[in-house]
């Protein structure tokens, strides 16, 4: 695995500061080999949380690629017409966010260069992963939420966040610096009530 000289990718345009539910993007997967001239690939989209696949899976490029079933998940892969391509392949396709966020997401994708022989000698098989946060852009929690504190504490190096919350309910917190880079992220299923979370500064 991964001992050849290829350089496999998997990428999409989920915006840096994560999915929203519901929405659908395009993800593309490609394999660059110089001298191959065959490719084939597969890609999962899976939670770190759950065994199951995550969101839902539209083929764009139905001669080329296809859903394949199994256990629950729906694995994007290539069709023989979509395997023929020198020195690189690349495919594409549409995720949709399940409407329930369920936090991080994890694209898995694996790939073969094959030379054409016949046979699996010469031939090399490649992974990657492109991992996404859920965007915690909406509903404010101020919306959501009966009261909602915020403060550093100095001489204990944390910040501490306290809310109330009317009803269980899937609550997302985000920290960022002045440049607007993300040092904390957090998505759990809290009970309704008044709540505390310490966060190490």
């Amino acid at each position: 695995l991964n001992s050849g000289e290829g350089t496999p990718s998997l990428f999409s345009n989920i915006p840096e500061e994560g999915y929203t539910p519901g929405s659908t993007y395009t993800v593309t997967a490609r394999i660059e080999e110089s001298g191959f001239p065959r490719f084939g690939f597969q890609v999962l989209a899976f939670s770190s949380e759950l065994a199951d696949g995550i969101g839902s899976v539209t083929i764009t490029e139905g001669d080329r690629t296809q859903i394949m079933e199994s256990a629950g998940r729906q694995y994007v892969t290539h069709r023989i017409s979509g395997v023929d391509s020198i020195n690189s392949n690349t495919w594409t396709f549409d995720w949709t966010a399940p409407e329930e966020g369920v936090g991080e997401v994890i694209f898995y994708a694996s790939f073969l260069s094959a030379n054409g022989n016949g046979s699996n000698a010469g031939d090399f098989v490649y992974s990657t992963t492109d991992t996404v946060v859920q965007s915690l852009s909406t509903p404010l929690l101020e919306d959501i939420l009966t009261h909602l504190d915020v403060y550093a504490v100095p001489n204990r190096d944390e910040i501490r966040i306290e809310m109330g919350t009317p009803s269980p309910m899937n609550i997302g917190i985000g920290i960022r610096d002045l440049q607007g880079r993300l040092l904390y992220q957090s998505l759990e299923i809290i009970g309704s009530g008044n709540h505390m979370q310490q966060i190490a500064a």
